[in-house]
């Protein structure tokens, strides 16, 4: 009786190339799909939290403007100062000031003026607010800043009062009041933009 031996000796080299080749690609892939998937979720939680600083920032330039009042101040050498200026001729990285009524902490303890004195200012990149002990400074006056906004690389501002877009206020006729409106455009590091606008004054 004679044994026939099978002809079967497992792959050729060849197959065993293909199959390896085909195992490559598809870790490729699911290499390539798991970095894109993690890149989503990154550019997600990005995008929501610039949306949660926007809308906190937006929140409190809305009552800054609400509470806006026409009420001069004086600045640390004596000099007055109108109640709202603002656009690119400020110094120091200043946007705008304006004077604002309604401070509910100083309503409530009583031993401040309800009257505060805020500017918004673009340094390092981020836009900040800053608000003083008291409207009408004295050397030495203390301040204190709050980031609302950050990796900006740009903020233009315009202010519209009958009908007109003015984007220096305080170096027109129209500077002894206040505008009616107030536009803000933020341009950030990433190429997204925001733009906001609010009512300026109760009245």
């Amino acid at each position: 009786m004679r044994l026939r031996l099978s002809k079967d000796h497992g792959f050729s080299l060849v197959e065993t190339l293909v199959a390896t080749f085909i195992f490559a690609l598809i870790a490729a892939m699911s290499v390539a799909l798991l970095t894109s998937y993690q890149s989503s979720r990154v550019a997600l939680g990005d995008a929501d939290a610039r949306l949660a600083q926007l809308e906190v920032a937006r929140n409190i330039l809305r009552d800054d403007y609400f509470a806006a009042i026409n009420r001069p101040v004086r600045d640390e050498f004596g000099g007055v100062l109108l109640a709202f200026e603002a656009g690119q001729h400020m110094a120091d990285g200043r946007r705008q000031r304006l004077v604002r009524s309604g401070d509910l902490g100083a309503r409530l303890s009583g031993t401040v003026s309800e009257v505060k004195r805020v500017e918004l200012l673009v340094s390092d990149n981020k836009l900040l607010r800053r608000t003083y002990s008291r409207s009408d400074l004295v050397q030495g006056t203390q301040f204190l800043d709050q980031t609302l906004l950050e990796g900006v690389a740009q903020l233009t501002v315009r202010y519209a009062v009958d009908g007109v877009w003015i984007a220096e206020w305080g170096t027109t006729v129209a500077a002894s009041s206040l505008p009616r409106l107030a536009e803000l455009s933020v341009e950030f590091e990433s190429g997204q933009r925001a733009q906001m606008m609010f009512i300026v004054g109760a009245s």
